[in-house]
C-alpha cells in the first residue's frame, strides 16, 4: 500500500489516530493498552507506512496469543529519537526462531495462515526511515518488539486542531476474497475502521460457493491470483453473470487491460486505505445507477 510523503509528524497523535485500526484487527479476548510518554518528539515518517508497520506487529502479537491476552504499545523519548515498544504475553519464540525472524521470506506459519513476514516488513520500514528494530523474546514468556525512529529536525507539519478523518468513510456489505491471511487481516482492519461491514473468503472457489448458496453482499473485493480452480478474474466474470446487481472490484498488480471485465472496476496495486475505500464507494455508486 502506498502512503503519504515523509514529513515531520507528531508521534503521539499518529499513534493515537491508529488505535481504531489496530483494534479492528483484534478479537474480543485480546486487549490493547497504550502507555505513551507525554510530549513525544516528532519523527519524519510516512504516517500510513507507520500505521501498517505497527499493524503487522499487532497482528503477529495477536496470532501468538490464540487463547487471548494483552498487547501493550508503549512509546517514550530516548537518546535522539522515539522508542516504540510493542509487547505481548503470548507464546514467545525459541532462540533459533528469533535469530532468523527478521530475515526476508522466513516464516514459521503454515499454509493458509499468512506469509509470516510482518517482522521483516517492519524491520525494512525502520531501516528506510533511518531507525532500527530489535526483538526480545523467550519461549512461553511473550515477545517485545522495539522500533526506534530518529527525532525529526525539520519543523513539524501544521495540523488543524480538529481535522477531518484521514481515511475516507464508506458504507456497505463487502465480501473480501484474499488467500494471504496477513493481507486479509490488514485490509479487514482498515475497511472496518472506515465503516464497511466486512466478510471474508480465502479463495475464489469458496466465495462463489457461498454466493451460489444464497449469501448476498453489496460488493465483492477480490485479488487476482488465487489457489484453486478459479482466480479473481474468473470470480468477477461469474459474479457479474449470475448476480448482475452485485458490484465487483479487482485488486491487481497487472495492467487494467489484463483483468478487464465488463462492469468490474480495477484497483491498481499497491494501494493505500484511501484508494480502496474510494474504489469500493465508486463501484457501489455506479452499480446503484444501473
Amino acid at each position: 500500500m502506498r502512503g503519504k510523503s515523509r514529513q515531520p509528524r507528531r508521534t503521539t497523535r499518529a499513534l493515537r489516530d491508529a488505535r481504531t485500526l489496530f483494534n479492528g484487527a483484534l478479537p474480543a479476548n485480546v486487549r490493547l493498552d497504550y502507555e505513551l510518554e507525554p510530549a513525544l518528539w516528532p519523527v519524519t515518517v510516512d504516517p500510513t507506512q507507520l500505521e501498517l508497520a505497527l499493524l503487522t506487529l499487532v497482528i503477529n502479537a495477536r496470532d501468538a496469543m490464540p487463547q487471548g491476552g494483552r498487547i501493550v504499545l508503549a512509546a517514550k523519548n530516548e537518546a535522539d529519537g522515539v522508542l516504540i515498544r510493542l509487547s505481548d504475553d503470548g507464546e514467545g519464540m525459541t532462540e533459533e526462531v528469533m535469530a532468523r525472524a527478521l530475515e526476508p521470506f522466513y516464516t514459521t506459519k503454515g499454509v493458509g495462515k499468512g506469509s509470516g513476514m510482518g517482522l521483516p516488513q517492519a524491520y525494512g520500514f525502520a531501516q528506510q526511515h533511518g531507525g532500527t528494530l530489535s526483538l526480545e523474546s523467550r519461549r512461553g514468556e511473550g515477545t517485545t518488539v522495539k522500533l526506534f525512529l530518529p527525532r525529526a529536525r525539520e519543523a513539524v507539519v501544521q495540523e488543524p486542531a480538529a481535522p477531518p478523518p484521514r481515511v475516507a468513510k464508506g458504507a456497505g456489505n463487502v465480501l473480501l476474497v484474499e488467500d494471504d491471511a496477513e493481507v486479509r487481516d490488514t485490509v479487514v482492519a482498515a475497511l472496518r475502521a472506515a465503516g464497511f461491514d466486512i466478510h471474508t473468503a480465502n479463495t475464489a472457489d469458496e466465495a462463489l460457493e457461498r454466493l451460489v448458496a444464497g449469501e448476498r453482499y453489496d460488493i465483492v473485493l477480490t485479488d487476482v491470483v488465487m489457489p484453486g480452480a478459479l482466480n479473481g478474474v474468473d470470480l468477477a466474470r461469474e459474479v457479474k453473470r449470475r448476480f448482475p446487481r452485485m458490484a465487483v472490484v479487482i485488486a491487481t498488480g497487472y495492467s487494467e487491460r489484463a483483468v478487464q471485465v465488463p462492469g468490474v472496476q480495477a484497483l491498481p496495486k499497491p494501494y493505500n486505505v484511501q484508494q480502496v475505500v474510494e474504489a469500493l464507494s465508486s463501484a457501489l455508486r455506479l452499480q446503484q445507477q444501473l
